[in-house]
């Protein structure tokens, strides 16, 4: 039987509950970011993790979306002000065309469900957090994020002992400015460097009331 928040009446949720944001991800540093933001405004919003699934798995959009999907059917009716968080990276393998589609028609199903992209890669996000510059590829993006943060590599992408600080957002915020990435999902491989996490940022104070 599915479980479900009980019922209150919208005075009473806005004093009584947060709002919840499901996520799930491709892999380990877009969880431990989302980790990191979790502890910020934890406060004001709650942030349910779902299980990630790797970049290398074989459609992995389309299991994310199925993930979060077979979840919410299971488990949780979205209530006012939750939102569903799917992000993934355009230069991964295994997102192909067919799973772009899947994913818009996901997202048009309910104002609730975000996608958010990064292209090429989640590191592009990280690396605007302390310059506003322009990648490659993934690799020019990860060998330019280990500059700044210690520890980091291709063969090591983990963010333990990085601590993510609303100064360090509000350089990502500002030096992501004219990098959405905007129109058909199938046709964000021709806009390299883009991101879609400054509108989720957005979204997330907007939840906290910041």
């Amino acid at each position: 039987m599915a479980k479900k928040r009980k019922y209150q009446s919208s005075k009473e949720q806005s004093k009584n509950l947060k709002p919840i944001i499901y996520v799930v991800c491709e892999g380990t540093t877009e969880r431990q970011y989302f980790k990191e933001l979790a502890k910020l405004y934890q406060k004001e919003v709650t942030f349910n993790f779902k299980a990630k699934v790797a970049s290398d798995t074989e459609s992995a959009l389309g299991k994310l979306i199925e993930l979060m999907t077979k979840y919410l059917e299971e488990h949780e009716d979205l209530e006012l002000g939750d939102k569903v968080f799917i992000i993934f990276d355009r230069d991964s393998k295994s997102n192909r065309a067919k799973h772009f589609e899947q994913a818009e028609k996901w997202q048009k199903e309910n104002e609730r469900h975000m996608l958010i992209l990064s292209n090429p890669c989640f590191e592009y996000w990280l690396l605007l957090h302390y310059e506003k510059c322009s990648v490659s590829n993934s690799k020019d993006a990860v060998n330019k994020l280990a500059k700044h943060i210690n520890g980091y590599s291709s063969k090591s992408k983990s963010l333990d002992g990085w601590k993510l600080t609303e100064a360090l957002i509000n350089t990502a915020m500002e030096n992501s400015a004219q990098r959405e990435c905007s129109g058909r999902l199938s046709k964000s491989k021709e806009v390299l460097c883009c991101t879609n996490m400054r509108g989720a940022i957005e979204v997330i104070r907007s939840m906290a009331g910041k």
